[in-house]
């Protein structure tokens, strides 16, 4: 199958084309005039670098040696050395799809013709780009955030150059090689660098800013299905689904509110549970609990935190964030490098993320609490068990607290730890990595605390029906009453018939609860079932 052909101009890439980049989807080709722009910029940058004039990453040292004066013939061995010296981080590799989403982002940049540098540094990244076999290999941890993501583009450069390690397709799969050998299995030429080169590749937030991308869309899945998942725990405390009608939403009409909201009525719809208590002399009940009653509330500013997140990266793609960029005949230093904007906002999709955490927390909390879940069950003990001899559902609330303790605790101010490095010249930083890579810990976790909301929303499932026949004898639900779940719950009991069946009595449970997770969550089966919703 043809791959689509994206044409970059540094000027109005989307998120959206640069997943189909990543994912091998797209090939990328740079417009013509673009590369004109390109061109010219390095043109007159020549032009100036055969006089006396001291410009910073041309003819001028780095950081705290910018004023030490670099002769002509040093100036490429300058460009080669920055890369090889910064090409040093830690840690596991980051996913493929944010390196080539990094690469992309630093083309596109450049692109845009302010950074005075060679056209043959862009072609070179569009050729990595629309190679399907090679890969940087860029390892996760070694990044301040200003100036830029100097490390972690480093050895992005560092590989274009023919050095260092790099992913390799073998036979299908992934392997790490030598970079110059794989480059010539596939017959790409090393990058040569010139005056600039190497300052242009590592100097700026596209290593970052393309992991953000990649975990807004992880967010945005996660948050869905905790929203579905918290449907499906409060219809089985008898919650109601009147406060998830269009009227409440259009009097409060935040976008992600009312999306929340839609969501939840498609989750309760075909719910005998509901309809069982929806006459008020059944449920003397006049309010849930907000853990139910406020999800559009909750979840709602998440999505538009998600949306938001979605627009300002949008920004960060198509800027030149390179140090200097080239004006007509003006070379100015300026910080458009320092990602304090991909900071805060990796900051902000984190804290909404987190308001999502607690609420799932105050619901497993009320589930477990035979005076709080309307169902008379403390932790939703079956009813035909021995309770002298019955934890039930104990020990997977405390896992889930203890789960949200530790994600709460990831959520730390750290744009606000700056640490002033290169001898004070660069005396404070956005830490912007260590935001994102503490989010992408929290979204690794959050799995779990899905699959003990659902192992638990099963279980109350099967309490419940149980429960079908003696209320009904005591009139505590209609004679034509059916205690049987929505679209949401029969979608969770369809998709984890093979990893789940009901605690009728006490047994250990944490391999079914790793089933469940890697079955419907790990493997997406639920979130691409919601995503066929009609809503």
């Amino acid at each position: 199958m043809d791959k689509r052909k994206l044409i970059i101009t540094g000027e109005n890439l989307t998120l959206q084309e640069s997943r189909e980049v990543a994912e091998g989807r797209s090939s990328v080709e740079v417009a013509p005039l673009s590369r004109k722009k390109v061109e010219e910029s390095r043109l007159k940058m020549e032009e100036r670098m055969g006089g006396e004039t001291p410009i910073y990453g041309f003819n001028m040292g780095f950081g705290q040696h910018q004023n030490v004066r670099v002769s002509p013939e040093n100036l490429a061995k300058l460009q080669v050395n920055l890369i090889r010296t910064h090409a040093i981080s830690f840690g596991d590799s980051a996913p493929i799809p944010v390196v080539r989403a990094a690469m992309l982002f630093r083309a596109n940049a450049l692109a845009k013709g302010l950074s005075g540098v060679r056209w043959e540094v862009v072609e070179t990244l569009v050729q990595w780009i629309n190679n399907p076999n090679l890969c940087p290999w860029v390892p996760k941890i070694g990044s301040l955030g200003a100036s830029g993501d100097l490390s972690p583009l480093s050895h992005i450069a560092m590989n274009l150059l023919g050095e260092g390690r790099c992913w390799h397709r073998e036979d299908g799969s992934w392997v790490l090689v030598d970079a110059a050998g794989a480059l010539e299995k596939e017959g790409v030429k090393p990058l040569v660098l010139e005056a600039k080169d190497g300052l242009a590749l590592n100097n700026g937030m596209q290593f970052t800013t393309a992991y953000l991308a990649y975990l807004i869309d992880r967010v945005e899945t996660a948050v869905t299905l905790s929203l579905a998942l918290g449907a499906a725990l409060s219809e089985v405390m008898l919650a109601t689904d009147l406060p998830f009608i269009p009227d409440v939403q259009r009097a409060r009409p935040y976008p992600g509110q009312e999306k929340a909201a839609r969501l939840l009525v498609a989750c309760f719809q075909g719910s005998g549970i509901r309809e069982s208590h929806r006459s008020p002399e059944l449920d003397p009940n006049t309010q849930d609990p907000y853990s139910s009653r406020c999800l559009p509330q909750v979840y709602g500013p998440c999505l538009d935190a998600i949306t938001y997140a979605r627009r300002q990266m949008e920004v960060e793609i198509n800027s030149a964030t390179d140090n200097p960029l080239v004006f007509g005949d003006k070379v100015v230093s300026g910080g458009n490098f320092h990602g304090m904007p991909v900071a805060l906002t990796a900051a902000h999709l984190f804290n909404a993320f987190c308001g999502v955490v607690k609420m799932g927390e105050a619901r497993v909390r009320r589930v477990v609490d035979k005076e709080k879940n309307r169902l008379g069950v403390s932790c939703l003990i079956s009813p035909e068990a021995d309770r002298q001899v019955s934890s039930g559902m104990m020990i997977l609330e405390y896992s889930y607290h203890a789960l949200c303790n530790l994600i709460l605790s990831w959520n730390s101010p750290a744009f606000l730890f700056s640490a002033s490095s290169a001898s004070g010249q660069e005396d404070h930083v956005s830490h912007a990595p260590t935001v994102v890579l503490n989010l992408e810990r929290a979204l690794d976790h959050f799995s779990y605390l899905l699959a003990l909301e659902t192992f638990m929303t099963l279980q109350g499932y099967a309490v419940l029906e149980k429960l079908e026949t003696p209320w009904r004898e005591s009139g505590r639900i209609p004679q034509e009453g059916k205690l049987t779940p929505g679209r949401m719950g029969k979608l969770l009991q369809r998709l984890s018939k093979s990893c789940f069946r009901p605690l009728d009595q006490d047994r250990h449970m944490q391999d079914e609860v790793e089933r469940l997770r890697e079955e419907l969550f790990l493997s997406d089966r639920l979130a691409l079932e919601l995503k066929d919703w009609d809503l």
